[in-house]
């Protein structure tokens, strides 16, 4: 689920943390591409009925409120949507809280640099996975020591995605 706590704590610090260590490195670049943690975003799957294309939008409005603890105003939000073998249509959808964009945003506006994608970070594990053009269904983990995020594939197509915190050894 999405953190509702402070983003940065101590945003002072990480921005100076980052400025020293890419002077370090020598790194001069304005343009970022930020890959967020999991745990800040709301990732649902859901089945509709087969519609026309020019209904999808509104059913998604209405069914992702089901699933979705937050009003979709307070939320920056995308889907995408494919025909199922059992002709529904599954839909991943994809939200964040605008409060945590705006935090990220100042975040890197306090850098200097400018935010050019802002994408799931476990989407570009699966996106070389789904590159391998599997034909069956398959799970992709992404984990480290605190937290996982486990997602099911079917056909290039993510059908589950649920965040998991690991136990502490």
């Amino acid at each position: 689920g999405v953190n509702s706590g402070q983003l940065f704590s101590d945003e002072k610090r990480i921005v100076n943390c980052i400025k020293d260590e890419l002077k370090r490195a020598k790194i001069d670049a304005k343009n970022v591409v930020v890959g967020l943690p999991a745990r800040e975003l709301l990732i649902r799957y859901f089945e509709l009925p087969n519609l026309p294309p020019s209904e999808i939008n509104t059913a998604v409005t209405f069914e992702s409120r089901k699933y979705i603890p937050f009003k979709l105003d307070d939320l920056f939000f995308d889907y995408q949507f494919v025909k199922r073998h059992n002709q529904r249509i599954g839909v991943l959808f994809v939200g964040i809280r605008k409060e945590i964009i705006g935090q990220y945003t100042s975040l890197f506006d306090r850098l200097n640099y400018r935010l050019k994608v802002i994408t799931p970070a476990h989407f570009g594990l699966l996106r070389v996975v789904c590159g391998a053009k599997q034909d069956k269904p398959y799970v992709v983990i992404d984990a480290s020591l605190r937290e996982a995020n486990v997602s099911v594939i079917d056909n290039n197509f993510v059908c589950f995605s649920r965040d998991l915190n690991m136990p502490q050894i």
